[in-house]
Order: structure tokens, then sequence, then C-alpha cells
């Protein structure tokens, strides 16, 4: 069986989860945050992981998360 399933971060803006729901997707990969460049190597949580998380379990998408380094 083959799942549709993306990976989002703040690039996506706001995304509309009941129409990613209604397109298909059957869950998202969703970025927590990163490692900054440079010698301090900052950890930096993405800005939209709490909306995306939350927007898209509303809408019934199962979610993982993700972090870049």
């Amino acid at each position: 069986m083959t799942k549709t399933v993306i990976d989002v971060s703040q690039f996506n803006g706001t995304i509309d989860w009941a129409k990613v729901r209604s397109g298909g997707v059957d869950a998202a990969i969703i970025r927590a945050g990163y490692r900054g460049y440079g010698t301090a190597g900052t950890l930096v949580t993405d800005p939209m992981l709490k909306a995306n998380i939350k927007a898209a379990t509303d809408a019934g998408i199962p979610v993982g998360v993700y972090w870049l380094s």
C-alpha cells in the first residue's frame, strides 16, 4: 500500500490542511528545527512547528517531526 506523505517547514507558509487532506495526503513530516550556521551552531525551532502540528492533526493528518542538521 502506497502512502502519500509530505515534508513541510516554515518555507511552505500557511498551509490549508483541510485542502491537503482532501487532496489525498496521508501524513506529514514536519520540520521541528535546525542547527544554525557558523561556529555557534545555534539550535533554531521552526517558527511554524506548533501551528503546523496543530492544524495537521486537527485536519486528521498524522504527523511526524524531524530535526535538520
